[in-house]
């Protein structure tokens, strides 16, 4: 009965601390996610490009989607997303970007699979490129193809 009572209690304990890395991995990732997507938007203002931060409300629909629309199981919260598009009214072309936050790796991750999969065949003409790092994914997509340096 010790024996048995003394397993559960280690079980439990691994769950404690499974959990609590689980939490503390979120609050660092809301924090280094919400600081690389200001700093992208920085480089955005400097360089003129013309983009929106999404608001509260707009994260939420966000999430939304992912998990309704494209069936992702997240694991944590979107945390940030600055959104643009830009059209040259000469000539017709179009480029569309997103740069998403999010509190967990996991997450980030996934999304890259996933934007990765439905983008597939505009990365294939080089009309879409998907970058990802950490907590952070930046998605382009273009009506021409995107130079790679």
């Amino acid at each position: 009965m010790k024996r048995f009572l003394s397993v559960a209690l280690l079980a439990l304990v691994c769950v404690c601390c499974l959990t609590s890395c689980a939490k503390i991995e979120q609050e660092i990732g809301k924090s280094v996610s919400a600081s690389a997507v200001d700093a992208v938007a920085k480089q955005f203002e400097e360089e003129g490009v013309v983009f929106d931060r999404a608001d509260a409300a707009r994260l939420a629909a966000i999430e939304t989607a992912l998990a309704g629309e494209y069936e992702m199981a997240l694991q944590g919260n979107v945390t940030a997303a600055l959104i643009g598009e830009e059209t040259n009214a000469q000539t017709g072309e179009w480029g569309k970007y997103w740069v998403l936050g999010f509190s967990a790796a996991t997450d980030a991750e996934a999304f890259v699979q996933l934007a990765n999969g439905e983008l597939q065949t505009e990365i294939d003409e080089g009309k879409a490129v998907v970058v990802g790092g950490g907590y952070i994914v930046s998605v382009t997509v273009s009506s021409i193809e995107i130079p790679q340096d």
